[in-house]
């Protein structure tokens, strides 16, 4: 019979480990092996419908999402362990190095979605013409290894952000997402930790504008 204790969920509590003098164990899901727990540290379910640390016990029967802990670490150390790190290897050595041998092509150009002014940019997206996937950058594809050829000079206008004409009098906070300093949209919003790309990161909005904003969102 299938019971809590043999399944990965089954942990310990780390707070109660560091404090009988263990070394923390970590659970986040992602390339992380899940350990029996050790004894004498209080005993914890991960699982969203695991029974409390009071009903909690190793001979408690397992429940429909139950899974072996030896199978989920064996999955764990074949996705994140063996096969990112082949698939990470021959993307490295063998895909992008091929792919450099390839001559150099025009980078193409698909409609893109401005989510702040809720419209369609025409030409707003580099796709690499090999893959289709969007490249990081516009001189090689970091993925498949294809060379881009030069954008010309007369067509160095950063298609990803739309011009407009600055607008007089225009707050700090606007619905559409345009910078007012270059009249790109950068999406900053008017102030915090967001920068527009020609350095603008506006300036703290007063109480009046403050009391527009709320406005807005109530």
């Amino acid at each position: 019979m299938k019971t809590c204790g043999s399944c990965f969920r089954y942990c310990e509590d780390w707070r109660d480990a560091e404090a009988k003098g263990y070394k923390r164990v970590n659970y986040y899901g992602c390339g992380e092996y899940y350990r029996k727990p050790r004894p004498g540290v209080k005993l914890h379910a991960i699982g969203v419908n695991c029974p409390d640390d009071t009903e909690l016990r190793p001979d408690h029967p397992a429940c429909e999402y139950h899974e072996y802990r030896w199978l989920w670490n064996l999955k764990t150390w074949w996705t994140w362990h063996f096969k990112t790190a082949v698939v990470s290897w021959y993307r490295r050595n063998i895909r992008v190095t091929l792919g450099r041998l390839r001559k150099p092509v025009p980078l193409e150009w698909q409609n893109s979605f401005d989510g702040m002014a809720d419209r369609i940019i025409p030409n707003g997206e580099p796709v690499c013409p090999h893959c289709g996937e969007m490249p990081y950058i516009y001189k090689q594809f970091v993925f498949c290894g294809q060379r881009f050829l030069p954008i010309p000079d007369d067509s160095a206008v950063d298609n990803t952000a739309p011009q407009r004409e600055m607008r007089v009098g225009e707050p700090i906070v606007f619905i559409d997402g345009i910078c007012p300093n270059c009249g790109c949209s950068c999406g900053n919003g008017g102030y915090g930790p967001l920068r527009c790309r020609c350095g603008w990161v506006g300036d703290e909005p007063s109480v009046t504008l403050k009391e527009a904003i709320n406005e807005l969102w109530d």
